[in-house]
């Protein structure tokens, strides 16, 4: 059965500021403390590769690689980051984690929805993720609200 973490917030800024915050990978480590670091050796593309240093709460630092799955930049009012757990490690678990942004007459909606699947599911220490993605989602509101005004 799979298992799910969700965060949200309402960031009040532009669409494409939070957009942009979401895809400046180099700055990351300056103000993201759940996800410390990424990097896409490739760019952001479809099939290309995320390399993710996590450090979750309580557990120490984690680093995985991801596939990008879906790079959807603002159009019609939204936006979509999708990737997965990619390598040896995804033999015996899945993750895929959807980030979605969407406008609202404030600015935009933030949604970070993350599954895990597989056989070693049931050992993903949830609480630490669910942690780590609110951490996630209020760190890049301040940042985004940072940068727009």
């Amino acid at each position: 059965m799979p298992r799910t973490v969700t965060a949200t917030a309402l960031i009040a800024a532009p669409l494409d500021v939070v957009w942009r915050t979401m895809i400046d990978l180099p700055s990351y480590g300056a103000w993201n403390p759940f996800v410390v670091a990424l990097e896409a050796p490739r760019g952001m593309a479809v099939g290309g590769a995320l390399r993710l240093t996590a450090a979750l709460p309580g557990r120490g630092r984690s680093v995985t690689t991801q596939r990008i799955l879906s790079v959807e930049p603002p159009a019609h009012g939204e936006a979509t980051l999708i990737y997965r757990l990619s390598g040896a490690l995804s033999v015996l678990v899945s993750a895929q984690r959807s980030q979605a942004l969407r406008a609202t007459a404030e600015g935009c909606r933030y949604t970070s929805h993350e599954t895990f699947g597989g056989l070693f599911a049931r050992f993903i220490p949830l609480d630490a993720v669910r942690r780590g993605t609110e951490t996630h989602a209020a760190a890049l509101k301040a940042e985004a609200e940072r940068r727009a005004r």
